[in-house]
């Protein structure tokens, strides 16, 4: 489909239609753009939460995992998601040319009255987002080059696959199964994907001594967590009234229960924490919010003030409880808690319509569950034989020496803080020979391949 024949689409339109399509076609832009906006959000909030010698390290991820999404999806993954269905498993047309105007899907934006521009943009938005969870998960010691290529990976096949189940005409969807807007889809395939990706990099330095026991390794900066955190929020906005693909009643209903869930689930962690802890955790009360606006998502166009209440109470106490069981029992060192925040509030989430709402029952539940179940095996089988084949080839973490000094001056050799000139004086002395930190980095990554 070329510029002109989506011209042509709408000169075809009656005056009515055209109002509609050139409104939601708008409307959708600016959701994409929000959701697109995003990746700043898990940025900030990432930085905020790792060490200062991490933090150009943190940014480039969060940019270059989307820019390699944009070239997966394009290529292969929207053909994959929304191409025509072979047997409810995946779409088989799109492929390289994902405006192809015979695509079932370009009619069906027609008939939503939608522009095909503007739903392959929102849908890209998405794609990138699950992918970027990973990030905070594995943050501070995991290669940016493989790190790349999981990327490339979740968005050219992980995530379009698991979502054309769900979204694009596939066996799931085809069971009758809900998520609205990717509590699943998006959240919950990117948390499995970030926690597998955490398992296999291992800890950090000194995150468990010799015994087992976990110990923090607090953020540089709690007001960028915080900022990226409300930013999260902000862009929720584009994606749950989004999901709804059209401005209408239910995009602006979308919205509320969003915010009611933001706003409980925020309440609900500060109050847990507090409970717990005797004193109001900062970390829980905007990871409540989070946990809230997750859960949501599968229902944010239909489900009651009172149950998006509740759902975002529930996910945000379990969330906290989860996030201190993946750590200090199962001790996997989710950095920023990412990947246990968007598994398990979008496990629960995606529950929410078999027991509550206008579709509940014990065969919804089912359904939800099957998709649960399907979804895990999917993404967590594919995620853990990558992470294998990585580790024994490329290798998937750095060496200790690199994760002292941090990955900002081993990894892209620079600093995000010129602290009292540090960046100048560590080039000075690799000049003037004082300390051969380039060839100690060598020999340690020599090293560090070679085991």
């Amino acid at each position: 489909m070329t510029a002109s024949q989506a011209m042509e689409i709408l000169s075809n339109l009656e005056t009515g239609d055209k109002l509609n399509y050139i409104s939601n076609s708008i409307f959708i832009f600016l959701c994409g753009v929000l959701v697109f906006s995003m990746q700043a959000g898990f940025a900030l909030l990432e930085t905020g939460m790792t060490r200062s010698k991490n933090t150009s390290n943190i940014w480039m991820k969060n940019l270059m995992d989307f820019c390699v999404g944009v070239f997966a999806y394009f290529l292969v993954g929207y053909g994959l998601q929304y191409g025509d269905d072979f047997h409810g498993l995946f779409g088989t047309t799109g492929f390289l040319n994902p405006f192809n105007s015979e695509m079932q899907i370009w009619a069906d934006c027609v008939d939503m009255q939608l522009n095909p521009y503007i739903y392959f943009f929102f849908q890209m938005a998405f794609c990138g987002a699950t992918a970027t969870i990973i990030s905070g998960a594995v943050a501070e010691r995991f290669k940016f080059g493989s790190y790349l290529i999981c990327s490339l990976f979740m968005t050219g096949l992980v995530y379009p696959v698991g979502s054309h189940w769900i979204w694009g005409g596939g066996w799931l969807s085809q069971l009758g199964f809900v998520d609205f807007a990717g509590t699943l889809a998006v959240h919950g395939i990117g948390g499995m994907a970030a926690l597998v990706c955490a398992a296999f990099v291992g800890p950090r330095i000194g995150k468990y001594d010799a015994n087992g026991e976990s110990h923090s390794i607090r953020g540089h900066n709690i007001s960028l967590f915080g900022l990226g955190a409300i930013f999260l929020w902000f862009g929720w906005y584009g994606f749950n009234p989004g999901s709804e693909l059209g401005f209408d009643d239910a995009a602006a209903y979308a919205a509320i229960t969003s915010t009611i869930a933001g706003g409980i689930g925020s309440l609900a962690g500060l109050l847990c924490s507090w409970i717990v802890e005797k004193k109001p955790n900062v970390d829980a009360a905007f990871n409540g919010t989070l946990a809230g606006l997750v859960a949501i998502c599968s229902t944010a166009d239909s489900q009651s003030p009172w149950g998006s209440a509740l759902i975002a109470i529930v996910a945000a106490v379990v969330v906290y409880f989860a996030a201190n069981f993946v750590d200090k029992k199962l001790h996997i060192d989710d950095a920023c808690g990412a990947g246990s925040l968007h598994f398990v509030s979008g496990i629960f989430g995606v529950l929410a319509p078999g027991f509550l709402g206008a579709t509940a029952g014990i065969k919804q539940f089912g359904i939800q569950l099957l998709g649960e179940v399907t979804v895990f095996v999917w993404v967590v089988g594919f995620m853990c034989a990558l992470c294998a084949i990585l580790k024994k080839t490329v290798g998937i973490r750095v060496s200790d020496e690199e994760q002292k000094l941090g990955l900002d001056i081993s990894e892209h050799a620079t600093t995000a803080y010129d602290y009292l000139g540090t960046e100048k004086k560590l080039k000075d002395r690799l000049k003037k020979g004082e300390e051969d930190l380039q060839d100690h980095l060598t020999r340690a990554k020599t090293k560090s391949s070679a085991t």
